[in-house]
């Protein structure tokens, strides 16, 4: 082991576990139903009915191992239409959606269109900060697993710190998330497989028919600040230790409301 990974280990900070923290994110989904109800769960029905009208689009043939398109139907149409509204709405959705969980994670009670005025203000920087992420762990997880593993834990906030620092170049943000995600390492990962788990026991619990895939998210619901609630762990830990102050000291054009 190289003397860089050994001081990665040594430097962990120790972090609220993340079981821990599944309390106050329901906590904050209950209080804050309104928006998540328009951020979230509204989109949410028009993927899950239009995966329901879709029904069997495409046909996996046992026999010959091949797969193909059954005949599109009126009900296919209106469910692929379905699909598209979700689509947009989640595009449309995303940068409020992150300027909500911050400021609501952050002991406030965003409106709903403060949210969206707020969050248009940043929509492309946030977006576009998203995208690259996608991209980058997914040509990681493509050349090698654990690259993309690295680059997960490495730029997965990068969204949200595009949204309080909007003022950064790509190059700054990119260089600020993988900075602060240094020392949290082991919280990081545990915080996103924990929402992992509890999404895939909801759905196993609940079961893929309409009724249950809508209780399943309601359930995940239950563990949307989670990863909010580390991240402000994380950035608050580095204001108060002084330390890439160059960064989150001034530079966000983010109101609390």
């Amino acid at each position: 082991m190289s003397s860089h990974n050994k001081n990665i280990f040594q430097s962990q900070v120790k972090a609220v576990p993340s079981l821990q923290l599944v309390g106050p994110s329901y906590r904050l989904a209950i209080k804050n139903y309104e928006p998540i109800a328009f951020l979230f769960f509204i989109p949410l029905l028009f993927k899950i009915l239009g995966g329901f009208y879709l029904g069997n689009l495409v046909i996996i043939s046992s026999k010959s191992h091949s797969i193909h398109f059954s005949a599109i139907t009126t009900r296919n149409e209106i469910g692929l239409g379905l699909i598209i509204i979700w689509l947009s709405l989640s595009i449309i959705n995303f940068a409020p959606s992150i300027y909500f969980r911050i400021h609501a994670a952050d002991k406030q009670l965003p409106q709903v269109m403060i949210c969206y005025r707020e969050g248009f203000k940043i929509f492309w920087k946030v977006l576009f900060s998203e995208l690259l992420f996608m991209l980058i762990v997914v040509l990681g997880l493509i050349a090698f697993i654990l690259p993309g593993i690295l680059l997960f834990r490495r730029y997965v906030f990068l969204p949200y710190y595009a949204a309080q620092n909007p003022n950064l170049s790509y190059r700054e943000l990119f260089k600020l998330s993988s900075s602060q995600s240094t020392k949290f390492m082991y919280p990081i990962y545990g915080t996103y497989i924990l929402v992992l788990i509890i999404s895939l026991l909801a759905s196993a619990v609940f079961g893929s028919s309409l009724i249950g895939d809508v209780a399943a998210a309601l359930v995940s619901y239950s563990v949307l600040f989670v990863p909010v609630l580390r991240y402000l762990e994380i950035n608050n830990y580095y204001k108060s230790h002084s330390v890439n102050s160059s960064f989150v000291s001034g530079k966000s054009q983010l109101g609390h409301h």
